[in-house]
C-alpha cells in the first residue's frame, strides 16, 4: 500500500505554469524573430536566412538528446528533473535576450544572434524536458 499524498493548493494552482511561460517564449520567437532581425536589427535577407538556418538546423540536430542528456548528467542536490528547473531559467533569460540583440557589424552581430538562440534553445528546451518527465 502506498501514502500518496494528495496535491496542495497551491501546486494544483500554480501547475501549468512553466508550460504556459514555455509557450509564451516560443511564440514570441516564433512571431517577431525574422520581423526583429529584418526590421529592427535590419540584417540582410541573405543573413537573415543563413542565420534562421543554422539556428533550425542545430535546434534540429540537437533536440533528440535532451533526455539523455538529463539522464547521463549526475544529478544535483535538488534531485534530477528539479535541478534542470532550478538551474536553466536565469541562463534563459540572458540567453534569450542575446538572441534579440545586435551588437558590432553584421557578421559578428549575427554570430551572437546564433549563439544566443542555439544556446536558449538548448537551456529552454532542458528545462521543458524536465518539466514534462516529472
Amino acid at each position: 500500500m502506498t501514502n500518496n499524498k494528495p496535491l496542495s493548493k497551491k501546486t494544483k494552482s500554480l501547475f501549468g505554469i512553466g508550460d504556459f511561460g514555455f509557450t509564451m517564449m516560443s511564440s514570441v520567437e516564433i512571431f517577431l524573430f525574422v520581423y526583429f532581425l529584418t526590421n529592427v536589427a535590419q540584417f540582410s535577407l541573405p543573413m537573415v536566412a543563413l542565420i534562421t538556418t543554422v539556428i533550425s538546423i542545430t535546434d534540429i540536430c540537437v533536440a533528440p538528446f535532451y533526455g539523455a542528456i538529463i539522464s547521463g548528467i549526475k544529478p544535483f542536490k535538488w534531485g534530477r528533473n528539479r535541478s534542470w528547473l532550478i538551474v536553466t531559467p536565469p541562463l534563459v533569460i540572458f540567453l534569450y535576450m542575446m538572441t534579440f540583440t545586435k551588437i558590432g557589424p553584421e557578421p559578428v552581430a549575427a554570430a551572437i544572434v546564433c549563439a544566443g538562440a542555439i544556446l536558449a534553445h538548448t537551456t529552454w528546451n532542458l528545462a521543458w524536458v524536465a518539466n514534462v518527465s516529472l
